[in-house]
């Protein structure tokens, strides 16, 4: 996953291999000029997003285990300043998307049910504050799907649903 890890303004290239071993390639002017290996992580982790959690202007890492626990790693400097645990989502609902959907300057997590039921978890400062329930709009695998506009800019996401038959 890209984004900038070292508040530098360049995004970074977020690695991770078969075995769990997690790294960043920090980037300036399209080059690789150092890295930092994270460690190893549980493969029954994934990186489901990335956005700025905690409004510091600095890329944090949103994981979700095979379990459905739901955590942030907060990142300062290309490492990891603390890790917040969201709770637990059951396995029917899926994490579509990671934008600020409530236009507070903190990045907030888009959920969707396999019912078809979608939602947000609106953060703030690190801490989920509340959910919002944005209705049913068809079961995953219809021709409704949930795709992202980059409307102010990329940390500025906002959800649009449209119509696979009909978008263009």
């Amino acid at each position: 996953d890209v984004g900038d890890y070292n508040k530098d303004g360049t995004s970074d290239i977020l690695w991770r291999n078969d075995t769990g071993d997690l790294g960043i390639w920090e980037l300036k002017n399209g080059l690789k000029v150092g890295g930092v290996d994270l460690g190893p992580v549980a493969t029954s982790a994934h990186v489901e997003g990335v956005g700025d959690f905690n409004h510091d202007n600095t890329s944090d890492i949103l994981w979700r285990d095979d379990s459905g626990n739901v955590s942030i790693w907060e990142m300062q400097n290309a490492a990891v300043l603390r890790t917040i645990g969201l709770g637990n989502m059951d396995n029917t609902w899926h994490i579509a998307d990671v934008g600020d959907y409530n236009k507070d300057g903190t990045s907030d997590i888009l959920w969707r049910n396999d019912n078809g039921d979608v939602k947000t978890w609106e953060m703030q400062n690190g801490v989920l504050l509340g959910t919002t329930d944005l209705s049913i709009v068809g079961p995953a695998g219809t021709s409704m799907a949930i795709t992202s506009c980059w409307c102010d800019s990329p940390s500025r996401r906002h959800p649009r649903l449209t119509d696979a038959a009909t978008a263009g």
